[in-house]
């Protein structure tokens, strides 16, 4: 990750990015704004303990009503996070007007952050997203590494390969367990074949695959959902999906640090002194709350605001 410290108006901001040689002018970028600059890229879901199969299950149960529109675990978890649910997502957005608003709106006396990176490894559609899944839904260890093979096993049977990916490119995925398989009494990794014994793994498997599992379940993916919710269009928001599972409290997967893993992000320091002409440059543009908020509640404050006679 780069760091730069950027001066307080947006045509400086948007000139440093424009001379960035990691980025390529042709390819799309997307942007975070995070008011506090000592703020780390980690998802909700990974800043205190929470069961979120649990959490994910009750969502669901309390909202039948939305399984209409919501047809897969990542659209429901979009919906958990614009109902503030703690999720493994990042709210990101390729618009980097809207990251400065988030950047400058609260926090007026601490410097403030922008993100931007050009999004590589997006999640698939359909092969990998099954797996995916499974970090979501198991409530546990054994239901993990039950429903990984059943999934793992069907896929073998379906078909050799999806969407131009082999099912032999998760051969080591189970060759390299390490970081899926933690000693259940402490710290330590256990061997390959105490997981296999106790998954009972079909000698099939041997001849599938071959990424290292613990990357695969511990990376970031990018994700664009459909514009389920004004808000999202709005805001033109879009998503990283972070990996990592906690059980009991303990990890289980560790969850990648972006900040550490990503040669193509840059972060820029927007100072404190600079916030409040920043938001002034925004409201010119045309970025207001009552913009990005379609909700009835934020324009009725607009509103207020607007007509209070002084």
């Amino acid at each position: 990750m780069k760091e730069i410290e950027a001066n307080g108006n947006i045509s400086d901001i948007i000139s440093y990015l424009k001379n960035e040689s990691h980025f390529d002018n042709n390819m799309e970028t997307w942007f975070r704004g995070q008011a506090d600059y000592s703020y780390k890229l980690i998802p909700s879901l990974f800043r205190d303990n929470y069961n979120e199969a649990a959490m994910f299950e009750e969502f669901i149960r309390r909202y039948p009503d939305h399984s209409n529109s919501h047809k897969n675990v990542f659209e429901w978890l979009t919906l958990m996070q614009h109902y503030g649910l703690p999720t493994r997502l990042l709210d990101w957005t390729t618009n980097l007007l809207v990251a400065l608003y988030f950047c400058c709106n609260k926090d007026e006396n601490l410097d403030g952050a922008i993100f931007a990176i050009q999004p590589n490894d997006f999640l698939s559609t359909d092969y990998f997203r099954e797996f995916l899944e499974i970090l979501i839904i198991s409530q546990n260890r054994n239901q993990f590494y039950k429903d990984l093979k059943q999934l793992a096993d069907r896929k073998f049977d379906e078909r050799s390969e999806i969407n131009g990916i082999t099912l032999k490119n998760w051969k080591t995925d189970y060759s390299n367990l390490y970081n899926l398989d933690n000693d259940p009494d402490g710290n330590e990794k256990s061997k390959l074949t105490s997981f296999r014994e106790r998954i009972n793994f079909p000698s099939k498997f041997d001849e599938i695959y071959s990424n290292d599992m613990s990357h695969n379940f511990s990376r970031e993916y990018f994700f664009k959902p459909p514009h389920l919710n004004p808000r999202i269009r709005q805001q033109h928001g879009c998503f990283t999906f972070h990996g990592g599972k906690y059980f009991e409290g303990r990890e289980f997967i560790g969850c990648f640090n972006m900040e550490n893993t990503k040669s193509n992000l840059i972060k820029i320091k927007i100072k404190s002194t600079d916030k409040e002409n920043l938001l002034k440059e925004l409201a010119l543009t045309g970025i207001t709350e009552a913009t990005l908020f379609p909700e009835m509640e934020y324009q009725a404050k607009q509103i207020k605001e607007l007509y209070t006679i002084r």
